[in-house]
């Protein structure tokens, strides 16, 4: 006894109506994906620009520093852009000056990751293939919120407090 056809086609049928309906789904995903992700043309002036960074500096700044530390725990400095965070930038500009500063960011070469250690956060680096004779040692005691640099060029220790 022959099955009739219809009975024969129904699975096959169900499998190309599945299969219908999974590209409908994944080329509608790939749609709505492709239409979120346009770029919109938008025209940004320097004084916006400036507004908008200077708004990211007072709320950056608003982080406590021990906050800021504490983030960067473990981690190379330079992998968290930690002289440049706002809040640590602007307390090592009070106490070093402006020029110092850029020196210390210019040769703060080889790092060592932020510890913290007989209560307090510990950052440190020196010039490359100059240590000993250049080097940096960033110190912040959370609880009495002080921040220290030990600074040493040319092998004469400063301590900037």
């Amino acid at each position: 006894m022959k099955t009739p056809i219809r009975k024969r086609l129904a699975p096959i049928l169900a499998c190309i109506g599945l299969l219908i309906v999974a590209v409908m789904f994944v080329g509608g995903a790939q749609f709505l994906t492709s239409c979120l992700n346009k770029e919109t043309k938008t025209t940004v002036s320097a004084a916006d620009t400036a507004r908008a960074d200077s708004l990211k500096d007072v709320a950056a700044a608003a982080v406590p520093l021990d906050e800021v530390f504490q983030a960067a725990m473990g981690q190379y400095p330079r992998d968290v852009n930690l002289l440049e965070n706002p809040t640590l930038r602007s307390r090592l500009i009070k106490i070093l000056g402006q020029d110092r500063y850029d020196f210390m960011v210019k040769n703060f070469d080889t790092q060592t990751p932020v510890d913290f250690s007989a209560g307090r956060y510990i950052a440190s680096a020196c010039q490359a293939h100059n240590c000993g004779v250049t080097d940096f040692f960033i110190t912040f005691n959370p609880e009495t919120d002080s921040l220290k640099v030990d600074y040493r060029i040319k092998g004469k220790l400063t301590t900037y407090e």
